[in-house]
This record gives C-alpha cells, sequence and structure tokens, in this order.
C-alpha cells in the first residue's frame, strides 16, 4: 500500500487533515499514540459549535470517527524514524512493526507535550482552573487571581499576554532559572508580583470562572 498521504500525530490538527484529505479522495492514514496535548485537556470552551465546551478527548474520538468515515486509516504505532526517497516519497518507520510505511506526501502534526511541574492535582485541574494556552483559555481568567507557573523568561511572556484579561497576576519561577537583571526589572516595571515555588502540598483547587 503506497498512500497519498501519511499524517504523524493524531491531535486535533493532524485530525483535522485527514478529514480534509479524506473528503478529497485521497489514501490517508494517521500514525498516532495515544497521548499528547488536547487529550489533557477537559474543557474547550472557544471552539465553533461547542458554547458549553467539549474535552479533548471527546473532540478527537469525534474527528477520528469522522475522518474514518471517509476512509482515513489509523495505525497506533510509535514513529522512531522517517526517511525521504525523492520521487519515491517517504518510509516511515515505527516502533513496533517489521517494515515501514510509504506514502507519496508526509504531513507532521506532532504538537507538543507541556513540562507540567510536580503539583498534586493539577491534572484534574487541566481544563477547568489549569490552562495552558492563553489564546484559547485566556478568557478563562477574567477577574481571576492568576499565578504563572513556569520557567523564566517564558512565564513573563505569558503574564504580558494575559495581562490583557485581568491585572491580578503573580509569576512563580517554578523551575527556580537564573533571573537575570533585565527579567527582574521587567517584573518589577510591569507590577508582576514574583516567587520561586508554590507553597505547600494541598494540592490545586479545581473551581472553574463563573
Amino acid at each position: 500500500m503506497i498512500y497519498d498521504t501519511i499524517i504523524v500525530g493524531g491531535g486535533i490538527g493532524g485530525l483535522q487533515t485527514a478529514i480534509q484529505l479524506a473528503r478529497s479522495l485521497r489514501r490517508v492514514a494517521v500514525v498516532d499514540i495515544p497521548g499528547g496535548r488536547s487529550m489533557i485537556a477537559k474543557g474547550y470552551r472557544n471552539l465553533l459549535g461547542f458554547p458549553e465546551g467539549i474535552s479533548g478527548e471527546s473532540l478527537r474520538q469525534l474527528g477520528r470517527e469522522q475522518a474514518a468515515k471517509y476512509g482515513a486509516v489509523f495505525v497506533e504505532e510509535e514513529v522512531i524514524s522517517l526517511r525521504s526517497e525523492g520521487d519515491r516519497g517517504f518510509f516511515i518507520y515505527t516502533k513496533s512493526a517489521s517494515s515501514p510505511l510509504h506514502a507519496r506526501t508526509l504531513v507532521m502534526a506532532t504538537g507538543i507535550r507541556d513540562p507540567f511541574p510536580d503539583l498534586p492535582g493539577i491534572h484534574e485541574c487541566l481544563g477547568v482552573s489549569v490552562f495552558l494556552c492563553p489564546d484559547c483559555d485566556g478568557y478563562e481568567t477574567v477577574g481571576q487571581k492568576v499565578a504563572v507557573i513556569g520557567a523564566l523568561p517564558q512565564a513573563i511572556g505569558m503574564a504580558d499576554e494575559l495581562a490583557h484579561y485581568t491585572t491580578d497576576i503573580v509569576v512563580v519561577n517554578h523551575e527556580k532559572s537564573p533571573v537575570e537583571d533585565d527579567w527582574r526589572q521587567e517584573l518589577q516595571e510591569k507590577a508582576f508580583p514574583f516567587g520561586t515555588s508554590v507553597g505547600g502540598h494541598e494540592g490545586i483547587p479545581c473551581h472553574s470562572r463563573g
């Protein structure tokens, strides 16, 4: 089997690509393993057609069903290497298969994985009171007290984006990365309170806004 396209990654972007290509009568395979950033979110509230929100897991299940309806094939394998052979296309090697998958074109939709701090309750609260994306979930911070937990200078950048929605922000350098003088000055100029750890072991409360 030579696929027209193999998509490496079965998150929301990969699934949307699979739906579009399959509806264009292309032979499509999605290679993916369980997990990924979208699977941990319990409530996307910024997507067309889901005014009450939808979990990443539910959205991906709907996407898989829709793509499969038009003929997309799903391969639950971990990709370990790729090889391009010019006009012959691409060969995709997986962890357990004895022979590679072959496709004329390749789409990389692997997304990212987030390095979460080791805090009790954080995974249970994702999409409820803990958020990753200011574009998707900045609205959830309107009128809320917000702690931006991460490493500098990325945490300062995140706080900058969230300042559009709330002024009650504290930056937590949880990674305890070195604080350069210009970063410290920037924190002072923007009046972001600053700390180096999240105290206590009581965990994170999962209280949604409203």
